[in-house]
């Protein structure tokens, strides 16, 4: 039997550890008065339902579809491709384009398949847009904290979680609440000149509600707002798992991986990030265990080991490009 080269040995299924090198955020829709709640989910324990953090497969699939779509983007430019539409902009960062199937045509299954051979992400990703929803062949799991609570179930997905440094560790002394302050620079009286007559006269009103309040700070006098967030704490081990439903075309990991070097260059997850908040430590393995995706930096990516996988999707770009450039202008 043959093995074809569109379809390259490739692991299925691929785990891995993230190590917090900075806590992390990852806020839920819930408040508790002005104290954002953690994301949490059910997860019995010892006979018992506790409420444990979890990192949504959703919100990591999210971050690596735009790293694939800003690689993607950026060899698509490098080649002579034109800016985008807002439409085909939102298809390839979120998945949705604006246009219905009726404004411009709808996909048929061999249209589908043009689109996902022409930008290999959207292979794996997949998306909606021309009256279609292309499924997509990538699976992202939740990353779920290893501590004493989950390790009795997760060493059963894969027996690596035992050897994690929060192995031994309650959730209970995982996280903590933090609290944040944002000074309200209208209540500053120095910053009014810069203010249109309007504006000064409505930040002069709000100073004046708080002088009446019985907590106000002095006349005059900047207040900040203040905020807490519930975080997972620095050296937090997370357990994550994630790979393919359909083996994947070497174009198509080509593009993933190119996505994925660009997130592996600051790994992280969460919110606040670009305040430091998220950082992440990051090593994957195959299931089995020689077989390697991301590394600390001192090995290739075996499957690009003569070409990278930046190198090639730019390649795939050029030799397609008249054709993408056609297919993001039907989008």
């Amino acid at each position: 039997m043959t093995t074809t080269t569109d379809a390259p040995p490739f692991p299925q299924h691929i785990v891995g550890l993230w190590t917090l090198a900075s806590s992390m955020l990852h806020g839920g829709d819930e408040m508790l008065g002005t104290t954002k709640l953690f994301r949490t989910k059910g997860f019995l324990y010892d006979g018992r339902k506790i409420q444990l953090p979890m990192v949504s497969g959703n919100a990591v699939r999210g971050l690596w579809r735009r790293s694939c779509a800003l690689a993607f983007l950026d060899a698509y430019l490098e080649a002579g491709g034109e800016p985008l539409s807002m439409s085909a902009f939102y298809y390839l960062t979120s998945g949705g384009a604006l246009k219905k199937g009726t404004d411009s045509g709808a996909l048929d299954l061999a249209g589908a398949g043009e689109l996902r051979r022409l930008i290999p992400f959207v292979g794996l990703f997949g998306g909606a847009g021309l009256g279609r929803i292309q499924p997509g062949k990538l699976y992202v799991d939740e990353a779920i904290p290893v501590c004493v609570e989950t390790v009795p179930l997760l060493r059963r997905v894969w027996p690596g979680v035992e050897d994690a440094a929060t192995a031994g560790v309650s959730i209970r002394d995982l996280v903590e609440v933090h609290g944040y302050s944002r000074q309200d620079d209208a209540k500053n009286e120095h910053w009014h000149r810069y203010l249109a007559p309007a504006a000064r006269d409505e930040a002069r009103a709000l100073i004046q509600r708080v002088e009446q309040e019985e907590t106000a700070a002095p006349a005059g006098a900047p207040q900040q707002m203040r905020y807490e967030n519930i975080e997972l704490v620095t050296g937090t081990v997370l357990f994550h798992r994630w790979g393919f439903l359909w083996p994947a075309t070497r174009d198509e990991l080509a593009g993933l991986g190119a996505g994925l070097l660009r997130w592996a260059e600051r790994p992280h997850v969460g919110g606040r990030t670009a305040v430091g908040h998220g950082n992440l430590l990051v090593e994957y393995r195959g299931v089995t265990p020689e077989t390697r995706l991301l590394t600390d930096g001192t090995e290739p990516i075996a499957l690009w080991q003569d070409q990278g996988p930046d190198d090639a999707l730019a390649a795939h770009v050029r030799e397609n490009l008249d054709a993408i450039r056609a297919v993001l202008g039907a989008l």
